[in-house]
């Protein structure tokens, strides 16, 4: 069957008001969710030299704000946790060693379970028509179902956007939440990478 977006509903507890920024679009018979997401600067730190990583000077000149320590593909610690960002609910996406890593805030515990059902994921980047983007990300958790999760994310909740990975490679995705007070690794995927002509996508992949 098509995949069809259903007819959009703010979630309980997740947002009080409609915002005319950015979104995560949660996708599921429940209904969506937006949320909003404002341009946020960054930093990376302890960074591992990686394939597939999309350099762009301009933004290493932002004012930091997260700092995300790391051993390899593993988060050791990120300031991104008890952050004015994650108390707004909003996720942030760091790229290492091969790893793009989404650490997301308690309030999303529960669409991480659901997440879980997911067979691999897949990253989509094309340009987001609805919000005047050049350049944007969707990330669908592909559970084979009619109705997979998908985050819609701007490049500013990336600290590196993803490129296409070298021939006979994949990307690794995985989730961090807040665990006893230290990053945990609540889950690990095969992500594959497209090239799409819009966001939002929402498309399986092409055998």
């Amino acid at each position: 069957m098509p995949r069809s977006r259903p007819a959009s509903k703010a979630m309980p507890n997740q947002c009080a008001s409609w915002f005319s920024n950015w979104r995560i679009d949660w996708r599921s018979p429940r209904g969506n969710f937006w949320l909003d997401y404002r341009r946020h600067a960054y930093r990376r730190h302890a960074k591992e030299k990686s394939w597939g990583e999309d350099e762009d000077p301009a933004k290493e000149k932002a004012m930091s704000t997260i700092v995300t320590d790391n051993r390899g593909k593993l988060i050791v610690s990120s300031t991104y946790w008890g952050s004015e960002y994650e108390k707004a609910g909003k996720v942030f996406v760091s790229v290492n060693a091969g790893a793009i890593r989404v650490m997301v805030p308690t309030t999303m515990h529960k669409a991480v379970d659901d997440w879980r059902a997911a067979k691999y994921a897949i990253l989509s980047r094309g340009p987001w028509p609805e919000q005047s983007l050049p350049e944007a990300v969707e990330i669908l958790w592909e559970d084979g179902s009619d109705n997979p999760y998908a985050l819609h994310l701007p490049r500013e909740s990336f600290d590196h956007l993803p490129s296409e990975p070298p021939a006979g490679r994949d990307w690794l995705i995985t989730v961090w939440q807040l665990k006893e007070g230290k990053p945990h690794k609540a889950l690990e995927r095969t992500c594959y990478w497209r090239r799409v002509e819009r966001l939002p996508w929402l498309k399986p992949l092409k055998n």
